[in-house]
């Protein structure tokens, strides 16, 4: 299991030091592909903030170049793999945290991930977005969201 939190923003030296993040990503599973069983399962977790798909479904020239890397690995996009929808990770629209924070970004990306190699004839059962995580503001006594991005769940049968 590897967790990871890449590179943010979308200005050309962001993109590139995101390149080069996921360049050392990809470096390391290879080496666990090269050293390591095809049996071991490898899991791929993080806010990689790259996102996948625009606004009508057609997915980003990042996320394709990304996918098409972890894919060669033989890593897929857990998320992706049992569903069909956009699967806000980060959504500035309903989240709360975000509309304090940067109330002027009415977002919706999904930009965090799970990638996963699995071994043994295991099945990722369920693929969802948790949006319903809440803390009580000290500030305003309402119910806030606990991060401006919202965490991917997943369930593995084995």
């Amino acid at each position: 299991i590897l967790i990871t939190h890449t590179q943010a923003d979308y200005s050309i030296e962001a993109v590139n030091a995101r390149k080069e993040n996921f360049k050392q990503i990809f470096k390391l599973i290879e080496n666990l592909n090269n050293s390591a069983s095809d049996q071991i399962p490898v899991l791929i977790i993080g806010d990689m903030n790259v996102v996948a798909e625009y606004p009508r479904g057609e997915k980003t020239s990042e996320y394709e170049w990304i996918e098409s890397h972890f894919k060669e690995l033989g890593l897929d996009d857990a998320y992706r793999m049992n569903n069909k929808d956009s699967g806000f990770t980060y959504n500035g629209i309903k989240n709360k945290l975000i509309q304090i924070f940067d109330k002027d970004n009415p977002s919706q990306q999904r930009i965090d991930y799970i990638w996963i190699k699995l071994t043994n004839g295991a099945k990722i059962d369920q693929a969802k977005v948790i949006n319903n995580y809440y803390y009580s503001s000290p500030k305003s006594g309402h119910l806030v969201d606990l991060s401006d991005h919202y965490p991917i769940k997943i369930g593995i049968d084995f």
